[in-house]
């Protein structure tokens, strides 16, 4: 069996660990304070598909890795019998410059051409805003 020392146990880290683990790779997590602290806390990072406009091998990967990160996250609660408390629950991007809603129009377009596995369509909307529950609020979005 090969080993692999792994340095910082944030989320990429844990995450390595876990599929090096799964190919029978013996591995040592080392970090400064305790096992998950180097992870972000952010809510962007690897959990949201790259900008769907000049589609690529590399964005097709990572498009991939995500729509299949919903059943490896449910293995590992399974196996671990923790929670990883994820969710698939969107992102709100409020739009302040005139441009920006053009461009955000243009995405929407691309989404609907690349974010496409099987059955499974991810999507990227544009409202106007102050449109449904009224948050974010206007003001802050002006474009929507």
């Amino acid at each position: 069996m090969s080993e692999l020392l792994i340095v910082g146990g944030g989320i990429m880290g844990l995450w390595a660990a876990v599929m090096a683990g799964r190919a029978g790779v013996a591995t040592c997590l080392v970090e400064r304070r305790r096992i998950g602290a180097g992870a972000s806390g952010g809510l962007l990072g690897a959990l949201m598909p790259h900008i769907p406009d000049r589609w690529n091998a590399k964005k097709q990967f990572q498009f991939d890795a995500l729509v299949a990160l919903e059943d490896e996250i449910a293995e590992l609660q399974q196996a671990t019998g923790l929670s990883a408390d994820y969710r698939r629950c969107g992102r709100v991007m409020p739009l302040g410059k005139p441009h920006l809603r053009e461009i955000a129009l243009g995405h929407e377009q691309d989404a609907v051409r690349h974010w496409i596995s099987g059955d499974r369509r991810f999507h990227w909307h544009v409202r106007d805003a102050g449109t449904g529950n009224a948050w974010p609020a206007a003001e802050a979005a002006p474009f929507g």
